[in-house]
């Protein structure tokens, strides 16, 4: 098949199947949501687009071996950007869950040494079984391209793709030296970010070790001792997200003179009984409407805190304050 039968093959397959295409392009961004969920993965960015019929015809133009319409595997495609390296590999291993996987390159693993703003894993995939119903008719024999990358892989991907240079060779010579040390740059502080997620992940688990074996005046307080603590002091309330923890944790060093677990703790235990009744007389606000329902741990602490420490509630607007004065 010549060139131009094979345009106007593609042309004619394009056109004939738009209206599919649109549709799993639609489906693809909440599927990949769900996938996330499940994988337990914060992602940064998830997205699904189809390709223009004029990008898709270039395409042919471009890699001559591509001879039927099928061929481009990639013509619909999904991209999910997570924060961390060890995401990809948990988002991975659940892609099966929901699709079929046709083959998969991991451009990461075998990626060479100056290639980091191409660094992703492409999966070519097609709807499986479960997922079925009117909305998937017609689906399950369409290929797409599956792309996860990192945050910075994502970033650099993009920078280097608006510089216009598709590859080292086309780099001037003057220039090169300059690319590679960027794209160093960015491999150092992609590999430093996953390293410093698995410290984290570590100092969080150590924190909880740490708050059943040592006494609680010698451990320091900081965001992960916190978290382990709010577990402790508040096991029958609901957890919250490590950016709260974070957050409360800034203020307590700011609004008081608590520096370790066990003051805090003599603390709650010395005003626990004014903070349950200042929540049973002021339950918190659920949409629009007053409803007896708990604060969690992080809300709790905050009602504690700003009934025992005059200096952290001070921090509040006037009328605020004064709603709390009077449980002291």
């Amino acid at each position: 098949m010549d060139v131009s039968e094979t345009q106007n093959s593609a042309r004619a397959y394009f056109e004939a199947n738009e209206t599919r295409f649109d549709r799993l392009t639609a489906s693809l961004t909440l599927i990949l949501t769900k996938v996330a969920d499940t994988a337990g993965v914060k992602v940064h960015h998830i997205s699904a687009r189809k390709k223009s019929l004029d990008s898709y015809l270039e395409k042919f133009d471009r890699k001559q071996h591509l001879a039927r319409p099928t061929d481009v595997q990639d013509l619909v495609g999904g991209r999910v950007v997570t924060l961390f390296r060890s995401d990809l590999r948990r988002l991975e291993d659940k892609l099966g869950d929901v699709f079929v996987v046709v083959g998969t390159e991991n451009k990461i693993e075998d990626a060479d040494e100056d290639s980091f703003g191409y660094m992703s894993v492409h999966s070519v995939c097609r709807f499986n079984s479960s997922l079925s119903g009117p909305h998937y008719d017609g689906l399950h024999d369409v290929e797409f391209e599956i792309q996860l990358r990192t945050i910075l892989m994502d970033a650099w991907a993009n920078v280097s793709h608006h510089i216009d240079y598709k590859g080292e060779s086309s780099i001037p010579k003057e220039l090169r030296k300059d690319f590679n040390a960027l794209s160093a740059l960015f491999y150092v502080a992609d590999s430093s970010f996953e390293r410093f997620y698995e410290a984290s992940q570590n100092s969080k688990q150590a924190a909880t070790d740490d708050l059943a074996a040592l006494t609680a005046s010698e451990i320091p307080l900081n965001a992960d001792t916190l978290a382990a603590a709010l577990k402790k002091f508040f096991p029958d309330r609901t957890p919250p997200d490590d950016s709260f923890v974070s957050g409360l944790m800034e203020d307590i060093s700011a609004y008081t003179t608590i520096e370790t677990v066990g003051a805090l703790e003599n603390v709650v235990d010395e005003y626990r009984g004014a903070a349950e009744r200042f929540e049973l007389e002021n339950p918190p606000k659920v949409g629009h409407s007053e409803m007896p329902e708990r604060f969690a741990q992080v809300g709790m602490l905050r009602i504690l805190l700003n009934i025992a420490v005059v200096d952290y509630a001070n921090r509040l607007a006037p009328q605020v304050r004064d709603r709390y004065a009077r449980y002291r």
